[in-house]
């Protein structure tokens, strides 16, 4: 499937579908048979599954152990191959074991891209100059720190890819770099010729300086170098790390099968070198051991027909529900976050533009609250609040006006101190006395002058 058909299919739809023939006429999801040319039918399989239909019954005729798999195949063994399967793949080679691997193409796995040429794995270049003279010249490096020049052909910027196609000389300049100038973000061109005389210029031959996931790699030129990187401790040692030489990327055909009496679901590549005769169905006892694994991979909520009632109303058709095993690890993997970044902003367009809205609501109101409330101050309906009262000493050096207003110290001011009051005098004399006040004192003052 193209990178187009595949945005079709799981962008900008309403209602999710599934198909076994995708637009381009290949056939996608499970096949009966396989249609691979004679030259690759090289193995048992991959001509029985090319000259029979599917679902068979095989038996192993030899035992079969591939190197450092725990999954053995033993003679007499009996396996049930349900459909052939396109699965995408990278094939990979070790480059210390000489080992070659299949590499699923979607893993937590990070990666660091290398140069083809081993010489060339590291190599930092502090100025133009020693770029030139480099032996072996690396034909693409990566602009470290950038020279900043005014000649248009000297003009370069961090991160800016340069391939390097041949050196001439300059009767001026003598030996210059001439070649193509990219910038990673703008995928921009330009034509470049780098003199000796740009000495504040570093390049560096690691062209990408992020950890790349397969998915990401296999949009590159293969063959690839590439290299695990081990960080562990903290700190990375690049010579005890592994390097995989990446060949190709393929969508390879597998078989799905069973075996009689074991729980796992097994992904046979066309290529296995297995040595297997077709038998007949075995017992019912057989088919169901070999039926039952494969039952608990369906997702009961898609593509299912209820025959006891009508065709439902669309809206109340069920939503297929992803199985929690398969969802769970997609969300937390590399792809499944850059698919809900991409989804989201879609799906969040109406949630913002609401947002917006109520902000907008929210400030004319508090604006029209202000403004009301302005207008009744100027007209006096509304007093002004009393300023802040002042600190304590020990908080703070600012010093402000008390809050008290003058009148009422005024007012203070003009009342006189009041009389001490004896309480022991008090309770001496008998209750009925009443407690001398400034006002008692005058009434019997008056009383003594009459």
């Amino acid at each position: 499937m193209s990178k187009q058909q595949a945005q079709n299919v799981y962008s900008g739809m309403d209602r999710p579908y599934y198909s076994t023939t995708p637009l381009d006429g290949k056939v996608c999801g499970p096949r009966l048979s396989a249609d691979l040319p004679k030259s690759q039918q090289t193995t048992p399989l991959s001509k029985l599954a090319c000259e029979t239909k599917l679902p068979q019954c095989v038996r192993i005729t030899k035992t079969f152990l591939a190197s450092g798999c725990h999954s053995k195949f033993k003679k007499g063994d009996v396996f049930m191959l349900h459909f052939v399967y396109a699965k995408p793949v990278i094939h990979a080679v070790d480059t210390k074991t000489g080992k070659g691997l299949r590499l699923p193409l979607y893993t937590r796995q990070e990666f660091e891209i290398l140069p083809l040429d081993p010489l060339l794995d590291d190599k930092v270049y502090d100025g133009t100059a020693s770029l030139i003279d480099a032996q072996p010249l690396p034909k693409v490096v990566r602009v470290v720190d950038a020279h900043c020049s005014t000649y248009p052909d000297e003009q370069q910027s961090t991160d800016d890819i340069i391939e390097i196609q041949y050196i001439e000389v300059d009767k001026v300049l003598g030996k210059v770099l001439v070649g193509k100038l990219t910038d990673p973000f703008s995928q921009h061109s330009s034509r470049f010729r780098f003199s000796k005389e740009m000495t504040f210029s570093s390049y560096t031959t690691m062209v990408v300086p992020e950890f790349q996931r397969l998915s990401q790699l296999k949009s590159h030129d293969f063959p690839q170098r590439v290299r695990i990187p081990d960080t562990s401790d903290g700190r990375r040692n690049r010579l005890s790390e592994r390097v995989l030489s990446l060949i190709d990327y393929c969508e390879e055909d597998c078989i799905l099968a069973t075996r009689s009496g074991d729980t796992n679901v097994y992904c046979l590549p066309l290529s296995t070198p297995i040595s297997l005769e077709r038998t007949p169905l075995p017992a019912e006892k057989q088919v169901t051991s070999m039926l039952l694994p494969l039952y608990a991979s369906i997702n009961t909520t898609w593509n299912m027909v209820d025959p006891t009632q009508g065709g439902l109303p669309h809206l109340l058709e069920e939503i297929p529900q992803p199985i929690a095993e398969v969802l769970v690890p997609w969300l937390a993997s590399w792809e499944g976050k850059r698919r809900i970044e991409t989804v989201m902003p879609k799906y969040d367009v109406q949630r913002r533009k609401s947002d917006e809205e109520k902000g907008e609501k929210i400030k004319r109101l508090e604006s029209t609250i202000e403004t009301y409330q302005r207008e009744l101050r100027k007209a006096g309906l509304i007093d002004t609040p009393p300023p802040r009262p002042p600190r304590s000493g020990g908080r703070g050096t600012e010093t402000l006006a008390p809050s008290i207003t003058a009148e009422p110290l005024q007012s203070l001011k003009a009342l006189s101190p009041p009389t001490a009051i004896d309480s022991r005098a008090q309770l001496s004399e008998p209750k009925s006395s009443a407690i001398s006040t400034p006002q008692t004192k005058k009434h019997e003052d008056d009383d003594d002058d009459e």
